[in-house]
């Protein structure tokens, strides 16, 4: 998974391309002209503003889709290393607004979720919002980190080779969230 630097994260600040992320995040790859029309942009902002995201490496083309017209794009996981961006005031700023951006993100994306959850007794079962706690080091702390990470990477590469080669039932889009947070005391 790629680090990203201070210029990527303020990427992210344009309302227009955390959309699109966002879309792309939770509806797989899509044209230009696709997202211009969910989004009720012109053709011509949803294209710059993609190979803007594609400039700071947070989307990419699309290799399922190649060879056609229209150019596909798919989102790209990424990181941001928080210690080599603090010292920096772009990088603060970057970190903040992808802070938000994130939030925002999964309180509307778990928020759906919520409100359909019970009604669907397929996916109600595998789904989990599991919140725990414990005392541990800064270096547990990473080492929990890390393991997750891992963990996410392994399935989904698991299950995207799976798909490309036809195995498995019916498919659909998920998203994983993996927070290793220090508990902040406050109001």
């Amino acid at each position: 998974m790629p680090d990203v630097n201070a210029s990527a994260l303020k990427a992210l600040s344009h309302p227009l391309r955390t959309a699109m992320l966002s879309r792309l995040m939770d509806r797989g790859a899509a044209t230009a002209t696709q997202l211009a029309q969910e989004l009720g942009e012109s053709t011509g902002q949803t294209s710059y503003h993609l190979r803007q995201l594609e400039r700071h490496g947070l989307v990419e083309d699309d290799p399922e889709h190649a060879g056609g017209r229209e150019r596909w794009w798919r989102p790209v996981a990424f990181r941001a290393e928080v210690a080599d961006l603090r010292g920096d005031p772009q990088g603060r700023a970057g970190l903040e607004s992808a802070r938000q951006w994130a939030l925002a993100d999964r309180v509307q994306v778990l928020s759906r979720w919520g409100a359909q959850a019970v009604d669907d007794p397929v996916w109600a079962e595998p789904a989990t919002m599991l919140t725990s706690g414990g005392n541990l080091t800064v270096a547990e702390a990473g080492a929990l980190s890390e393991a997750l990470e891992q963990v996410v990477r392994e399935h989904l590469s698991r299950a995207e080779a799976a798909d490309k080669a036809g195995r498995g039932g019916e498919r659909r889009r998920i998203r994983v969230y993996t927070d290793v947070v220090p508990v902040v005391e406050g109001p």
